[in-house]
């Protein structure tokens, strides 16, 4: 069978059970037709390209080209799972349209990517289970590549970059999980002084608000802000809040999403809230420390990170846990996720790029504002500073690191050199320092901002630009508001019996640490799982059989980790 395309000409043969490719270019000057293996031992050929390579379970084979069927079928024959675990890069359109006809059959099992379906990339990599990823060996054939080497580059760059995305995620995970845990064990304690933050979902139409972040420009936005205070609802990260209270500003909301203990410092001898004057409110993540959370005295509302990956909702750790044990056992509801209905407790879901600004500014667009204004959203480092003075970093440096030997700003130069930074463009068309980091908060809210079309707008002074975003001032924003606003809260505290509340903490606090407790609470499961996916990794192997060392590793982390959960209930008990 000859196939003749824009890229080249094929000829496919069937010899001795055995298919055979041949190629010729389209941009080939001779007539020759050149074959793709060995023609003396075609089958010799392919076991040494194999080598000892096989697709088991956590390992992906990434093949350049259709044309290298032989090669694929062998593939397939010691494929030991139904998975896909075969991704086929083709870039002749024709080619692949052809061969899929006449083996669909066979190629059930193998992902197939043209230039008409790149994205499926993407789709495939969220699906791969990370903690069982073992792998990936690229197929390479030159003459295959010869034909469009940029499509073949930028699918494997594409795989490499969804994976290097994933990996670094279960690597942040695996670090923070027994924090996340413990904190949001800590937090449920104080659940009846707090409302869900989907209370406050969809309630401000007609609004505007103000999304202040620590951008070192924010600064020079602030005299705006104070003048306009009254005018529109003014919500800040927590690391503003100090900032804007020593201008005067009044705020109305503050995220706090970090689970560290630095980040009570934001909060460090400044008004922590008063009920009776209702504002300003805080939204804390249910992994936010719970050192913040503890002593606030205001309005707090509880949120939820969560993911939708593949139309698959993931949560925090130990979130899980709550939405669908613990809060249907505190409202009175049958205990565990109803696995059938999909029946379990939120908080309300946000969605995070990373940052908590990317959280406010999901949070603000559920709950409906006309306007959401970005300020102080460099997402650069403008002047070579990190932040805006006035935050507790600049109180710290100015208590105990600096001197006239070493200024503000050198402190400030030494952070950024440890940055991989490079030099961008700014929105005022000048040079300025961005590192990666800060350039996928920026990815996020480019990506973010066509889910609210025309609504959002970059009213930030310098930084970068950030794409599908309308650039505006402060001034030009606020000159047609002249009414001030009646601000507005929504939903009322939990009601939930003191007694089951104290009841489970005492659960938590009787008992000592054992591997029975990993039937009774399924987020220890979570606690040293690093050693087996390390374990996985170094052997090649998912077969979830570990060596009494690892086992050891194991259970010695999650026994630390109860006495620190104990240890965390005992120091914030009411």
């Amino acid at each position: 069978m000859s196939i003749k395309t824009k890229l080249a000409e094929y000829h496919i043969q069937s010899q001795d059970g055995q298919i055979e490719i041949f190629l010729r270019s389209a941009k080939s000057k001779t007539s020759q037709m050149l074959p793709l293996f060995s023609e003396r031992n075609i089958g010799r050929d392919i076991q040494r390209r194999l080598g000892n390579f096989k697709p088991i379970t956590g390992f992906i084979a990434l093949v350049n080209g259709l044309a290298q069927l032989p090669l694929i079928l062998e593939l397939l024959k010691s494929q030991s799972s139904n998975e896909i675990n075969i991704v086929v890069f083709e870039a002749d359109v024709t080619l692949a349209e052809n061969i899929i006809a006449k083996h669909k059959q066979i190629l059930t099992e193998v992902l197939i990517v043209t230039p008409q379906n790149i994205e499926h990339i993407n789709r495939f990599c969220e699906q791969i289970v990370i903690e069982k990823f073992l792998g990936y060996r690229i197929f390479q054939h030159q003459l295959i590549e010869s034909l469009n080497k940029n499509f073949y580059l930028d699918c494997g760059d594409l795989f490499k970059s969804n994976m290097s995305s994933k990996i670094s995620d279960l690597f942040t995970r695996m670090e923070f999980e027994p924090v996340w845990i413990t904190n949001c064990l800590t937090n449920i304690l104080k659940i009846n002084q707090v409302k869900p933050v989907k209370e406050l979902f969809g309630h401000y139409q007609g609004f505007r608000v103000m999304l202040v972040s620590t951008g070192p420009s924010l600064r020079e936005s602030l005299p705006y802000i104070k003048k306009n205070q009254g005018k529109v609802y003014v919500a800040c990260v927590d690391s503003a809040y100090r900032v804007l209270q020593r201008y005067g500003v009044q705020v109305d909301f503050i995220f706090s999403l970090d689970s560290q203990p630095f980040t009570a410092r934001h909060f460090s001898l400044l008004p922590l809230g008063d009920l009776s004057k209702k504002e300003p409110v805080l939204i804390a993540d249910l992994v936010a420390n719970p050192s913040v959370v503890n002593n606030w005295q205001g309005s707090c509302y509880y949120s939820i990170t969560a993911q939708f990956l593949n139309k698959r909702r993931e949560v925090t750790p130990g979130c899980d846990y709550i939405e669908s044990q613990l809060m249907p056992y505190f409202l009175g509801e049958t205990k565990g996720i109803d696995e059938k209905n999909k029946k379990y407790f939120t908080f309300g879901d946000i969605q995070s790029g990373g940052s908590v600004a990317t959280s406010l500014f999901d949070l603000l667009r559920q709950m409906g504002f006309d306007k959401i204004l970005l300020v102080g959203q460099d997402l650069a480092y403008s002047n070579r500073e990190i932040h805006t003075s006035g935050t507790h970093h600049s109180d710290l440096w100015l208590s105990k690191n600096s001197n006239r030997f070493n200024s503000i700003e050198n402190i400030n130069f030494a952070v950024v050199k440890k940055r991989h930074t490079r030099e961008v463009i700014s929105i005022k068309g000048k040079p300025i320092v961005e590192d990666y980091i800060l350039s996928l908060y920026a990815s996020w809210f480019s990506s973010a901002a066509n889910l609210v079309k025309d609504q959002v707008i970059n009213c930030t002074t310098n930084g970068i630009k950030i794409e599908n975003i309308k650039y505006s001032t402060l001034e030009r924003e606020m000159c047609d508001l002249t009414i001030e606003i009646d601000k507005v809260f929504y939903g009322k505290n939990f009601n939930i019996s003191e007694e089951k509340i104290n009841s489970f903490r005492e659960t938590l606090l009787e008992q000592t640490y054992s591997d029975s407790l990993n039937e009774k609470f399924e987020f220890i499961n979570r606690i040293g799982r690093k050693f087996k996916i390390m374990y996985n990794r170094k052997t090649q192997s998912s077969s979830g059989d570990y060596p009494p060392e690892v086992i050891q590793k194991v259970e010695l982390v999650r026994n630390l980790f109860w006495k620190k959960l104990q240890k965390n209930l005992k120091r914030y008990e009411k």
